[in-house]
């Protein structure tokens, strides 16, 4: 799908280029697919066309600079990119429905690690499972909420870790997946911190929304995604792909949660979808007048 959509794109670019407008690509991330014999000859097409619409187009727009430093498709495009925060908004949590929703679980007085998006190997969520154990033996109170869709055919993720997601069954509640905006907003008000164990994250939306309703990050430290809590202090960053590490970092939001909490307000000017949009219009504002 991913070959597809870069086809699609590098075709609309260069109808666009030819017709005299302006053409601007967003970017969420380089292709990263799973282990296989198809990996890199996909991955390979994927970055010739991609790049060559890049190099078509009047700019790109990735998030992060930390990211497209690192990244193979953005760092040889450097002169065309307009970093942008996305702009991401959700209503804020309501209390009294999180509350109820805790009663609903049973999961009063518990603390709540929260995690989500593709259950697949590039979100590294086997690592959390791996750190559970040293969570529970300083916060037995401790109990990981997931959000999303566990089987994704595609990869078979789950399935090869099926036994260990059982093993710590007791410790785990899934909610499957949230699609409306106030069910999204009440799960992030619900955990008490949201744990991003990913190999490889552009610039998660999930954190921006956990951080604007209030929930504090435990982020691994790989480009992009440690963006939020370097430029909000809510959270801290662990050493990638170390169980040990990330339960150390969940720990630590635990102990300090309050002071964590506090600093939301930064969290919600920063992420401001407002300054998102008029970034934006500044940008499309002056290709036009440059023609």
């Amino acid at each position: 799908e991913a070959v597809r959509t870069s086809r699609r794109e590098g075709m609309a670019t260069a109808l666009a280029r030819q017709a005299g407008a302006a053409v601007f690509l967003t970017h969420n991330g380089d292709l990263v697919l799973p282990t296989g014999p198809l990996k890199a000859p996909l991955e390979q097409l994927y970055y010739w066309m991609t790049g060559a619409a890049g190099r078509m187009a009047s700019g790109l727009i990735p998030q992060t600079r930390d990211y497209a430093a690192s990244s193979r498709l953005l760092a040889p495009l450097w002169d065309k990119l307009h970093f942008i925060y996305a702009p991401v908004d959700l209503p804020p949590p309501d209390e009294a429905a999180c509350a109820a929703r805790r009663r609903e679980l049973g999961l009063e007085g518990r603390f709540l690690v929260g995690f989500a998006g593709r259950f697949v190997e590039e979100k590294g969520f086997d690592y959390l499972f791996q750190c559970v154990p040293q969570v529970l033996a300083e916060r037995p109170d401790a109990h990981f909420v997931f959000a999303g869709v566990r089987e994704i055919s595609y990869e078979g993720f789950f399935e090869r870790h099926r036994a260990e997601v059982e093993a710590l069954a007791d410790h785990f509640t899934f909610l499957g997946l949230l699609t409306a905006p106030q069910e999204l907003a009440d799960f992030y008000g619900m955990i008490d911190c949201f744990a991003l164990p990913s190999r490889s994250d552009c610039f998660p939306s999930t954190q921006i929304e956990a951080v604007r309703s209030g929930t504090p990050l435990v982020t691994a430290d790989i480009p992009g995604a440690r963006e939020i809590v370097r430029v909000t202090g809510m959270g801290v960053i662990v050493r990638a792909g170390d169980p040990a590490a990330l339960a150390a970092g969940i720990l630590e939001v635990a102990e300090q949660l309050p002071a964590y909490r506090a600093r939301q307000a930064a969290a919600l000017a920063i992420f401001d979808p407002q300054r998102c949009f008029e970034a934006y219009e500044a940008l499309f504002t002056l290709a036009c007048q440059q023609g």
